[in-house]
């Protein structure tokens, strides 16, 4: 016998409804039970938008539901070969509390990307500019004196032993003309001659070994730095040339 109000409906399937939901059946369209049944299945996979009032159990749900990893860890930011993967794992936990799915990630991870070699790019320019500028007043400034100079800086931080990584940090702190004059001056104040493991590896001169005192006097003659200082006068210089000359070649010190 077939539904009058649903031809092609059995009645059979209808006749157990109250008749405010067969007339909601048959507004749907269903025609068998089968129907109803996929559609029941259809809304409980379909995801209820969260409210203020839900738990975070229930927040937890939702999110996964749209495609949230099972964990921070889960999440794959596509990192290219030889990058550091620090920065994703310290935003990892953030954008999964926020319920970011992969999919959404995957969108802006490129962006991101960009952004950042965009930005080491400005750094990178800026830091070149700097240094190029600071070398040029530095040169102004010292003159004839520049390189040698020079050289008593890297000699002083090869013998503080800092990494690059150290040194790039005080520049980028401080500033490139800063840590040359720092440098400088911790060179001198030590004494070129007392930094050790710089220079080649040489140590402080064995003052009773002429062939050691020879060995310095050569070195010294290529130091435009020490040429610079006997030239100009300072005592200091002086005396330790004529230390050296005194052991070098058994008391005849050239007094300049």
């Amino acid at each position: 016998m077939e539904n009058n109000g649903n031809p092609g409906l059995p009645e059979n399937f209808l006749e157990n409804f109250k008749e405010e939901n067969r007339t909601f059946i048959t507004s749907k369209g269903f025609k068998s039970a089968d129907d109803m049944a996929a559609a029941l299945m259809a809304a409980d996979n379909m995801v209820s938008l969260p409210t203020e009032k839900s738990t975070e159990e229930e927040l937890n749900a939702f999110y996964t539901k749209l495609g949230r990893p099972e964990s921070a860890e889960k999440y794959n930011f596509n990192i290219p070969e030889g990058q550091s993967d620090e920065f994703a794992k310290s935003v990892a936990p953030l954008l999964f509390k926020a319920g970011l799915t992969q999919k959404q990630l995957d969108t802006l991870v490129p962006d991101w990307n960009n952004f950042v070699a965009a930005r080491n790019e400005a750094l990178t320019k800026a830091a070149q500019e700097e240094f190029t500028k600071a070398t040029e007043e530095l040169k102004k400034e010292w003159g004839a004196n520049y390189e040698a100079n020079e050289t008593l800086a890297q000699r002083a931080t090869q013998a503080l032993g800092l990494t690059a990584e150290e040194l790039d940090g005080l520049v980028k702190a401080k500033g490139t003309a800063w840590v040359y004059k720092t440098m400088v001056k911790l060179s001198k104040a030590i004494g070129d001659d007392k930094i050790k493991g710089t220079g080649g590896g040489r140590t402080e001169v064995n003052l009773s070994d002429p062939k050691e005192a020879q060995a310095e006097i050569a070195r010294l003659m290529k130091d435009p730095q020490f040429a610079a200082d006997f030239v100009k006068g300072e005592a200091k210089a002086k005396e330790k040339w004529d230390k050296l000359h005194k052991v070098a070649y058994q008391g005849g010190a050239n007094n300049g």
